[in-house]
């Protein structure tokens, strides 16, 4: 289905464009471009400022699951309605003033160019939402219909469950950390592994969401998962070489004092590290 989408005015793309840019610039080590992007992520989805409020609409639809299609028709009609309430005016002005900074600051860098998974979602939110407080309706009835029967899919389907310094070495001991050294960093080439690049990503909207609880439930879910890889390593090759297997065991002991109640740059870098020794030891 056509319809007109301008991705720039829509608040919940812009604002993963920001975590997607932060989380980039921090792979790439570019802590200044990072910083630059979280304060004018803070500065316009900050509690309080008017593209948060929209952006809880969005989130009212992305982040929720339901199991029937009337459940998700009563969160469509739910967040339409409220989308009246908002300030167009004043939400206007704020994507406007938001754009110009991206422009003007981040040079734009690519950030619109980031892909988003669920885009058409995305899109199909904005158009609703746009079009339930547009006096002259823009939707016929027949393009309302398609698009909420996008965002109850989504709705009802199943959901895929500051800097951080990357360039400082592991605090494994020196056997671990050449054992991950030769077979891990020659090999990728120190790049970061897609399940660390998310973690990466999670992080980055923390800094500017400062929804602790998410990123904490992801922190223990990764250390669980770490735990795991590293009590039961399958290779033989890595098990009967009893030196790695006792310096693994102390390096599992060292990572059980890992505190995520503290959410700290610290805490994600040592996750991230220890991530990475626990994929290698598994393949």
């Amino acid at each position: 289905m056509k319809f007109r989408h301008n991705k720039k005015r829509n608040p919940a793309l812009l604002y993963e464009f920001l975590v997607r840019h932060i989380s980039k610039c921090l792979v790439e080590n570019d802590t200044q471009s990072a910083e630059k992007a979280l304060e004018i992520s803070k500065k316009f989805f900050g509690k309080g400022k008017p593209l948060n409020e929209e952006l809880g609409l969005f989130r009212s639809v992305l982040d929720t699951n339901v199991k029937s299609r009337h459940s998700a028709q009563k969160i469509v009609n739910n967040i339409c309605e409220k989308a009246k309430s908002l300030n167009v005016r004043s939400l206007d002005a704020e994507k406007s003033k938001l754009i110009k900074e991206i422009n003007y600051v981040l040079k734009d860098q690519g950030l619109y160019n980031h892909k988003v998974p669920n885009y058409v979602v995305y899109a199909s939110i904005s158009a609703l939402l746009n079009d339930s407080r547009n006096r002259k309706k823009v939707l016929t009835q027949v393009q309302k219909i398609r698009l909420e029967d996008v965002i109850c899919e989504h709705l009802v389907s199943e959901k895929k469950v500051s800097k951080v310094n990357l360039d400082k070495k592991p605090k494994y001991n020196k056997v671990v950390y050449n054992f991950v050294f030769e077979r891990f960093h020659k090999k990728y080439d120190k790049k970061l592994s897609e399940s660390q690049r998310k973690l990466l990503t999670s992080y980055a909207a923390y800094k500017i969401s400062k929804n602790e609880q998410g990123i904490k439930d992801i922190l223990t879910k990764e250390i669980e998962e770490i735990k795991s890889k590293l009590n039961f390593v399958k290779d033989d090759e890595i098990r009967e070489d009893k030196e790695l297997m006792t310096n693994l065991q102390e390096c599992v002991r060292k990572f059980g004092s890992v505190n995520t109640g503290d959410v700290s740059d610290e805490v994600v870098t040592e996750v991230l590290r220890y991530m990475q020794l626990a994929d290698e030891v598994e393949s």
